[in-house]
């Protein structure tokens, strides 16, 4: 592509336009035009690029003169078919994007999009949603802000194509939004000792008055209680991965290599930020749960064998209310797990709005981290992390520390009164 001034003949003094692409490793031709101005050129240089593509779909893939929609879609599809995303989810996200973009954006091609631009959609989706009466979270950690980083990094990668400026800010949301439109972003729910004990001791006792089938939700919460394992995670556990750990041969560990997509409804191959095959060793299995996961599994089994059913993944938290799912080797899901945990601490009289699966996973690495006895590098591997990533996310306020530092603060404080 190239715009250059004529210095003789006919068109001497004007401006002519040559487009010449590769696809597939050829040059493909396409007939140059005459411009009066310069101005003009640059405006016929942009239609001559969309009327290439017309006639040269192949080489669409990157072109930032299509509408931004079109691009991004192009980029979409290129990435899920290169399998940048282990996750359907993530792909449906993306998609999403693009689906927004075409609401907000209309024709507005993708090298002419500009930080105002964005700034203005952003506003209009949010004000569109809220006559729909759609609250839309503006908030770091909110579907807005993935969609903006996600669009930031579509034109981080558009920048070997001629993106020479990325429209979308680092931090978007507090770019485009004052502190005062924002949501206070909710805090991690951080259970106590005392809650943790109630909610271990209910579920102990209702597996004794609860049929082998309706066991797998409630065995998941004891192990997220336990481990703070991810519900992808815990969803994919197997009998097998059942080991001693090979640092003292005798510790009931998980050995875990995989995770299950409910979305999918299939195994995702690997573990989250992993390689297919890597694997990472679990904190340490309570020797009460280790025994009722040994005791499960011939239960388990017993089950299959009478309804003539198999587990084939040899999965712990198999979906044994459902024999259709559990025939297709479902395990159960995280909505499953969820309401089970919510209903659990209902039933305590505990408030359960902000409780999900995920809250065992903070608890467990915010007092485990808070103790001051172990080692955060070592937890960060046996919970899938790094140790800047496990600062970063997962150390909360924990109520037990914080009484036991009001204690000794008013210890010491009553020390400065008395000797006054």
């Amino acid at each position: 592509m190239s715009i250059y001034k004529i210095k003789s003949g006919v068109n001497k003094g004007k401006y002519r336009v040559r487009v010449q692409k590769r696809v597939d490793g050829k040059i493909i031709p396409f007939p140059s035009k005459v411009f009066r101005t310069k101005a003009e050129a640059r405006k016929g240089e942009a239609q001559m690029l969309l009327d290439f593509e017309q006639l040269n779909p192949l080489a669409m893939y990157g072109d930032l003169t299509q509408p931004l929609s079109i691009a991004l879609d192009k980029y979409v599809e290129e990435q899920w078919r290169l399998k940048r995303w282990s996750s359907e989810s993530t792909y449906k996200s993306w998609k999403y994007l693009v689906k927004v973009t075409a609401e907000f954006m209309g024709q507005k091609r993708a090298f002419e999009v500009k930080t105002h631009d964005i700034d203005v959609w952003v506003h209009e989706y949010v004000e569109a949603r809220a006559e729909k009466g759609i609250q839309v979270s503006i908030s770091p950690h909110s579907t807005l802000a993935k969609m903006l980083q996600n669009l930031r990094k579509f034109y981080s990668d558009m920048g070997e194509f001629g993106a020479l400026r990325n429209p979308v800010p680092i931090r978007p949301i507090s770019y485009f939004f004052r502190r005062d439109q924002q949501v206070k972003p909710k805090e991690k729910r951080v259970l106590t000792n005392a809650e943790i004990a109630a909610i271990t001791k209910e579920i102990y006792q209702e597996l004794l008055d609860t049929k082998e089938n309706y066991w797998p939700s409630r065995i998941a919460i004891l192990l997220c209680l336990s481990c703070g394992f991810r519900p992808q995670e815990v969803s994919a556990l197997r009998f097998s991965d059942l080991v001693l750990d090979p640092a003292d041969g005798k510790t009931p560990v998980f050995k875990i290599h995989d995770a299950w997509d409910d979305s999918a409804h299939a195994l995702r191959g690997m573990l989250k930020s992993r390689r297919p095959g890597e694997y990472r060793y679990t904190l340490p299995i309570p020797e009460e749960l280790y025994r009722l996961l040994k005791s499960y599994e011939i239960k388990q089994k017993d089950i299959l064998r009478a309804n003539g059913l198999a587990n084939d993944n040899d999965f712990i938290l198999l979906n044994m209310t459902n024999y259709e799912k559990c025939a297709l080797g479902y395990p159960i899901t995280k909505h499953g797990m969820n309401d089970m945990f919510k209903k659990i601490c209902q039933s305590l009289g505990m408030k359960a709005n902000d409780i999900s699966i995920y809250t065992c996973r903070h608890t467990v690495i915010t007092k485990l981290v808070n103790s001051g006895s172990i080692s955060v590098s070592w937890l960060a591997s046996r919970c899938g992390h790094t140790p800047e990533t496990l600062r970063k996310y997962y150390l909360h306020e924990d109520k037990d520390i914080s009484k036991a530092q009001l204690a000794v603060t008013q210890k010491v404080t009553q020390t400065f009164k008395n000797g006054l």
